[in-house]
């Protein structure tokens, strides 16, 4: 008899523990996803100038170095990216420096992936139009982008950019300036490890 209490006490253990594990598994949250580090470069050759006088186009050197970016399934984070566009051929002249932190979300769909993301930083933006105006301004920057990406092989992503850069302050060192605001265009590469 002292048997067969004790082996019912030993399968009553058993059930209770293993049905306790399977109500802590169901309980417990899903891991979450891993962090993919990556670095990536933005390399833009053109921009559209808008200022009190109206639309700019500009052909130059611009670019944004990200030296890290910590990448999940649904969102990104890049601490710190240095960017710079100059253009000072032509009738209307930009001149854009920054350096700035980046958050966004990412929408997946097969090996296609569109980010849309909100930089914040610190600037400055110059556009010297012809009619004599000069705007822009320096200080703090707010920077909304869309990019399209497309996996390349793996580890590389290859696709295209779009970044507004607006500056929140119409300040110079020497005086005031007129607010105007920078639409950069370019293609986007990747590296992730």
């Amino acid at each position: 008899m002292v048997g067969k209490v004790a082996g019912g006490l030993v399968a009553f253990t058993l059930l209770a523990t293993a049905s306790g594990e399977a109500r802590a598994d169901a309980a417990s949250p899903p891991a979450a996803a891993p962090v993919r580090l990556e670095t990536g470069l933005e390399l833009t050759p053109f921009a559209v100038s808008r200022t009190r006088l109206g639309v700019g186009t500009h052909f130059g050197v611009g670019g944004m170095v990200r030296p890290i970016r910590y990448r999940w399934t649904h969102g990104y984070f890049t601490p710190v990216q240095v960017g710079l566009f100059l253009d000072e051929e032509g009738p209307d002249q930009a001149t854009l420096v920054q350096l700035m932190a980046e958050w966004g979300a990412v929408l997946r769909k097969g090996p296609v992936a569109v980010e849309l993301g909100l930089a914040l930083g610190l600037g400055m933006l110059s556009i010297d139009c012809s009619a004599g105006c000069r705007a822009g301004g320096d200080g703090a920057l707010v920077s909304p982008v869309v990019r399209v990406l497309f996996q390349g092989v793996k580890p590389l992503t290859l696709g295209v950019v779009a970044r507004a850069q607006v500056p929140l302050s119409t300040s110079y060192g020497e005086g005031s300036g007129y607010y105007g605001t920078l639409l950069l265009v370019g293609l986007d590469v990747g590296y992730g490890w």
